[in-house]
């Protein structure tokens, strides 16, 4: 089986898990806590073998060194010290946490968005560019895709009890300060992945987006919709508006690469 045929079918077996469990909170249907767990690894095969498929197995893992260290390390700052993101701390419900701080899952979710997030960057910023202005552009733009996810998500996995901040902030009890440690992270992230990576990758002969807009699209809608069901319309609605943008961008830039 082909890179591409293994990457269809990670992606479909992870579009049913995520329509089940939207389902199953909307139903009341069983919900095994072992589905997030599930639905994230799946997710963090699926970039890899994205990446893997877009630019061979070294940048593969090298998004993944950059993205999972990069976020595995201010997570670590911020939970010990409520720099970065603002105080607050996991409890134990997404298992094992590194250090007794950070569970093993947040790193492996930073990839697991950080690589469509990336993909989509790359398609909106045009290859003409100098190569660092290009480089400074993709990492603002993935970031500033990769925050607008978690302005639905971070609202229901507080809501599920999964973090808690100790100081509740103005976005729907979330401190705006970590939206901005959000993006300081996965900018970061992203530029350190283009500048080990610049020498080695040709922007004009990427592969074209379609799965990684697809991939985005169910992670970030379903969780807006999960949001609207679990009673927090506020967060859903508006994450969803602002993830919306960023598909309806990235497809019509696509479609219009594939026009030239």
């Amino acid at each position: 089986m082909n890179l591409k045929r293994l990457l269809g079918l990670l992606l479909a077996i992870y579009i049913a898990i995520v329509v089940y469990s939207t389902l199953a909170i909307a139903w009341l249907w069983p919900r095994p806590m072992v589905l997030l767990a599930f639905s994230t690894l799946l997710g963090f095969a699926f970039a890899l073998l994205y990446q893997a498929w877009r630019g061979g197995w070294t940048s593969a893992f090298l998004l993944f060194l950059c993205t999972a260290g990069v976020g595995l390390g201010l997570e670590v700052l911020g939970v010990a010290t409520g720099l970065v993101y603002g105080p607050y701390h996991y409890t134990g419900l997404l298992g094992y946490k590194v250090f007794g701080l950070v569970p093993l899952m947040i790193p492996l979710a930073w990839f697991m968005m950080g690589a469509p997030s990336m993909a989509l960057a790359e398609r909106l910023v045009p290859s003409r560019l100098p190569r660092w202005g290009r480089a400074l552009l993709i990492a603002a733009i993935s970031a500033l895709i990769m925050t607008s996810w978690d302005l639905a998500m971070d609202p229901m996995m507080v809501a599920g009890g999964h973090w808690v901040w100790e100081r509740p902030g103005e976005y729907f009890g979330i401190p705006i300060h970590n939206y901005l440690g959000w993006w300081l992270t996965a900018f970061t992230a992203v530029l350190l992945y283009q500048a080990l990576s610049a020498k080695r990758e040709n922007p004009d002969k990427q592969q074209p987006v379609w799965l990684a807009l697809l991939f985005y699209a169910v992670a970030g809608l379903s969780t807006a919709a999960i949001d609207i069901i679990a009673g927090l319309p506020g967060p859903g609605f508006v994450g969803a508006f602002v993830m919306l943008g960023w598909i309806l961008a990235a497809a019509m830039a696509q479609l219009n690469q594939a026009n030239h």
